[in-house]
């Protein structure tokens, strides 16, 4: 098959190319631009390989996004392209409609027209979501069927995408998945984001800040793991509906801060770190800040589903995925 990823160049959209490539024989054509997210070097590896090609369009380009996906004439479309990030978006909201709202738009069209079109059957459109679209919840999980309930601009924008992609299932009986994860970790994450700013802050002993309290609790799944649901997903989720991708290792941002930081002594401890990192106690560089505008609390999903459906489970305990992610980027910042 012929597989098109939007936003390839991400960090989860790259790590599910390297997936497919390491672990299937479907060609793969990756679909990317120039945003802050996009870091075309993780795909280095496969640069001049015949199973993947790579295309640059701006999803919001609705003429060359019709030409690409023309020229490509997928199989089959998964859909991680968008700006994520819930600070950027809450500061400047407009990017996070025009790619994450407008820009699913402008595939599925350019999709329905070049896969659905005559007498081709189509193909499967996947879209890859956030558990942030449900809100917060305050005990138990959310599962496939529970209500939105966005409270950020980033939120609210995939909450649109969401119920978008469902309506041509509907409407125009296109094959479509829609998929829901937890908090993703893993190495060459873009450092922004909170594990990553928080290993790269203590490596270079700079202060870290927490929101709040550091009280909100989130789901943590390793990329990798979530490669592998993506992909179940892809070729053995029924059409039409939805699955979700979370894990048990449910923790505050405290919790989290805590395992890093401890991640950290226990390379050190091991002369495995190859610099030698920050003071000895790490603790004290923890600032907590004034909490972000409609924070929500705790997230967590219910997961029966796709282990039920697929046999899927989180392989990648967090201990282990963490201590990875922290020698990644100690070997990043010293130049290795």
């Amino acid at each position: 098959m012929r597989i098109l990823v939007t936003g390839g160049a991400g960090f989860i959209g790259s790590n599910f190319i390297n997936y497919i490539l390491n672990n299937t024989n479907h060609e793969v054509h990756s679909l990317d631009w120039y945003t802050y997210a996009a870091d075309f070097s993780r795909l280095d590896g496969w640069t001049g390989d015949q199973e993947l090609t790579q295309s640059f369009v701006d999803i919001r380009d609705k003429d060359t996004t019709l030409r690409e996906m023309s020229a490509i004439e997928p199989d089959c479309v998964v859909h991680f392209a968008a700006c994520s990030h819930v600070d950027r978006s809450i500061l400047d909201p407009r990017d996070f409609f025009e790619v994450n709202v407008m820009g699913t738009f402008n595939l599925l069209e350019a999709f329905k027209k070049v896969s659905y079109r005559g007498k081709k059957k189509g193909g499967r459109f996947l879209l890859v979501s956030t558990d942030e679209v449900f809100g917060s919840i305050a005990e138990g999980k959310f599962t496939e069927l529970s209500n939105y309930d966005p409270r950020s601009p980033y939120a609210a924008s995939k909450a649109a995408a969401d119920h978008m992609v469902r309506s041509y299932f509907h409407t125009y009986g296109m094959d479509i998945v829609v998929t829901n994860c937890t908090n993703n970790y893993g190495p060459n994450q873009d450092e922004e984001k909170f594990i990553p700013k928080a290993i790269c802050s203590f490596l270079r002993g700079q202060i870290l800040p927490v929101y709040g309290q550091g009280l909100n609790v989130r789901n943590w799944l390793h990329v990798q793991d979530h490669c592998r649901g993506v992909l179940d997903a892809l070729f053995l989720g029924r059409k039409g509906e939805t699955y979700c991708f979370g894990s048990e290792m449910e923790l505050s941002n405290n919790n989290v801060v805590a395992r890093i930081i401890s991640g950290i002594e226990f390379l050190r401890e091991a002369d495995k770190l190859p610099f030698d990192v920050g003071p000895k106690d790490l603790f004290p560089l923890i600032a907590y800040v004034k909490d972000r505008p409609g924070h929500d609390f705790r997230y967590a999903l219910d997961c029966n589903k796709a282990m039920r459906m697929f046999s899927w489970r989180p392989n990648v305990s967090f201990e282990n995925g963490l201590r990875e992610t922290i020698l990644h980027y100690s070997e990043k910042l010293s130049g290795g």
